[in-house]
């Protein structure tokens, strides 16, 4: 009888912190979606394909390492590749 308690007690526990768990992130959640209307994108300008950041984006999105590397083979080490893989260069 004692060990049906106590496992009773610890599923209870269990379930407590669960849903100490989930309310936290829930909390937290609707917290920073409330918080953050900017985000938000209504239909009307969502159908009309206007986008307030789009020049932000674009530079977001084109940032300085990937203009470096676009052109450029995927290689970890060039030299050492082209060792191997060009014989007559060596």
């Amino acid at each position: 009888m004692h060990l049906v308690f106590v496992c009773v007690c610890r599923c209870i526990h269990c379930l407590q912190l669960q849903g100490l768990l989930w309310g936290s992130v829930v909390f937290n959640w609707s917290a920073i979606s409330a918080a953050t209307t900017e985000v938000r994108v209504n239909k009307e300008n969502r159908a009309a394909g206007i986008l307030d950041n789009f020049d932000e984006g674009h530079k977001y999105k084109e940032h300085a390492l990937r203009k470096y590397v676009r052109n450029r083979k995927p290689e970890i080490m060039p030299s050492l590749n082209s060792f191997f893989t060009d014989p007559q260069n060596n």
